[in-house]
């Protein structure tokens, strides 16, 4: 992406670099970075967990998409319809931005200053007579993109560095074990539906019972280790340690229970709400996607199980623990997605087929996104 920029016409006045560079990078990067939580207290078009993307990038990057649009197509009328299509494309490619620079900060992605450096001196518009004008860029480069659009150069510029980094190491770095390949050579185009019920032991607390005896027998056990917390009387740490005790044994019965009750067609909404747990639906699982079922990385063997349901075998052998909770699984239904490209048979460690796009898609569910822009 960043060659786009290179290949622009040199010019040393400063409109038709930011026409050159700025245009590049706000038109195909969609704007990201012009909406630092920093900008102060502008309106906001959307929140994407504590990033803000405010109206001022927004709807500047809705007349460049327009600008683009009427100049390849001169005869095209711009009615409600496209309008609202634009104004929709870009919330959502501002959005998609964000959730890639949260995650690519949370793992820990950076780009050192040389490496920034060397990227900016490549840019044919910033050199003169052959070498890079670092005057030039310091002094009314810099300092004019900044008293214009609110954020430094080299942020956008180092961001931009960074999520293609990040989007190539999804896309490129991992690799399918073989039971995610087989999966997705015997089911191509598809994904699957579950049902969930979640049992988090702390949450079947209160339905326990802990007998003064109990306590008491605890107490003799583990005196001299209670006695090391200061501030908590030793009855109390040892009425906690029992209850986590017996919430976790009642939780998996409870769990085997549930599931015996659904496999039997007789588990009910009430039922589940006496305990206050609820009935999930997880929908558009594929083997890039499948953390969303336990919030983690699955293991291999515990994938193939998931994903060998059927509406002839909707369930696993028994209850899934995982994260200290413990999860019952229903198959629904398998269903077609034909935007998804076909597995790549010619590499001996076959990639993930559009492995980023439904990642990306997936890990949207899992930050908090507000809008606040009605088309």
């Amino acid at each position: 992406m960043l060659d786009l920029m290179r290949k622009k016409a040199a010019s040393w006045v400063i409109k038709v670099l930011l026409g050159a560079i700025i245009l590049t990078f706000m038109f195909f990067f969609g704007y990201s970075q012009l909406s630092s939580p920093s900008m102060g207290n502008e309106p906001l078009a959307a929140r994407v967990g504590d990033e803000g993307i405010t109206q001022k990038s927004y709807y500047a990057a809705i007349n460049q998409s327009l600008e683009q649009i009427k100049g390849g197509m001169k005869d095209t009328e711009i009615n409600e319809s496209i309008l609202s299509m634009i104004q929709g494309n870009v919330l959502n490619q501002l959005i998609n931005q964000k959730v890639r620079a949260h995650f690519a900060s949370m793992m820990g992605f950076d780009i050192p200053p040389e490496i920034l450096a060397t990227e900016i001196k490549k840019n044919p518009n910033l050199n003169k007579n052959g070498y890079f004008d670092i005057e030039f860029y310091r002094k009314s480069f810099r300092p004019y993109f900044q008293r214009e659009y609110g954020v430094d150069f080299e942020k956008i510029l180092k961001d931009e560095i960074l999520l293609d980094q990040f989007q190539n190491t999804i896309n490129n770095g991992l690799f399918m074990s073989p039971v995610e390949s087989q999966w997705l050579n015997e089911h191509p185009k598809k994904t699957i539906n579950l049902e969930k019920v979640e049992i988090p032991p702390k949450s079947l607390a209160k339905f326990i019972e802990i007998t003064p005896d109990e306590v008491h027998s605890y107490l003799q056990k583990h005196e001299d280790e209670l006695k090391q917390v200061e501030g908590v009387s030793p009855e109390i740490l040892a009425t906690q340690k029992i209850q986590d005790i017996k919430s976790q044994d009642f939780a998996e019965k409870f769990a085997n229970d549930i599931q015996k009750k659904w496999m039997d067609k007789k588990l009910s909404k009430e039922y589940l709400k006496k305990y206050n747990l609820t009935q999930e639906s997880l929908e558009n699982i594929d083997m890039t996607t499948s953390n969303r079922i336990f919030f983690k990385d699955i293991p291999d063997d515990l994938a193939a199980k998931v994903f060998s349901l059927s509406s002839q075998a909707p369930f696993l052998d028994k209850p899934v623990f995982m994260n200290g909770n413990y999860y019952v699984l229903k198959f629904a239904e398998h269903k077609s997605d034909e935007n998804l490209n076909d597995i790549d048979q010619n590499t001996q460690n076959p990639h993930y087929p559009d492995f980023f796009s439904r990642w990306l898609n997936g890990h949207r569910k899992h930050v908090q996104i507000e809008s606040y822009i009605k088309n």
